[in-house]
């Protein structure tokens, strides 16, 4: 059976199963998603497709979108209308949040049997790891907390490309007394971060919190 049908058979055997903790796939974010009161959970699967073996890994992963956070990040991003609704506030694949990058979480589908036998595992993960995930991170106080109270310490749960910029529109949110100086760090870390590629986008978004 080809991969495109064994990915079909994977998706609707999970979804039957996800539903009913209020879960949908959705194509476009390659993830399952429910909506909140904040914004989105996703339950991401990424599928591996290696050249000269059969079938496909799947990398799962876990990601939280507020959406307040996104729309105000968006007004300076850059991204096109479209893509602005793929962004997540903070997330990474769980074997990076979970294992140090070790592929602990990964199956792999070569047949029918794999991708029903998948479809099992990645419900039991969802409950066991993902669920959790989602209550543990689902105010802007506790992201607060988890991405600015030591920002010099690296992060896996967020792309440090994003990491300082959805840092200061969170400190901002909050009204934090600490805007500034973290302000401060941050731009010291994207003068350095890729020659300083991602400042400008940085930058842009201080702008856009001083005129506020």
């Amino acid at each position: 059976m080809d991969s495109t049908n064994l990915k079909k058979i994977l998706l609707e055997s999970l979804s039957e199963k996800l539903k009913t903790q209020g879960f949908k796939y959705v194509k476009a974010k390659s993830a399952f998603v429910q909506k909140v009161d904040f914004g989105e959970e996703w339950y991401t699967l990424t599928f591996l497709k290696y050249s000269g073996q059969d079938g496909f890994e799947i990398n799962p992963g876990h990601h939280l979108r507020f959406e307040k956070v996104e729309a105000f990040f968006h007004e300076t991003s850059g991204f096109s209308p479209k893509d602005q609704k793929g962004t997540t506030t903070i997330g990474c694949s769980l074997e990076n949040y979970l294992a140090n990058g070790k592929d602990m979480f990964r199956q792999s589908v070569k047949s029918e049997k794999d991708a029903l036998l998948a479809s099992e595992y990645y419900l039991e993960l969802f409950m066991e790891k993902v669920q959790p995930f989602f209550k543990s991170f689902n105010t802007l106080e506790i992201l607060h907390q988890l991405i600015n109270e030591e920002p010099q310490k690296e992060l896996s749960i967020i792309n440090p490309i994003f990491r300082g910029i959805k840092g200061v529109i969170i400190a901002y949110f909050l009204g934090s007394n600490e805007l500034d100086k973290l302000i401060k760090v941050y731009s010291q870390q994207y003068e350095t971060f890729y020659n300083g590629f991602y400042k400008p986008d940085f930058d842009n978004v201080i702008k856009n919190i001083r005129k506020q």
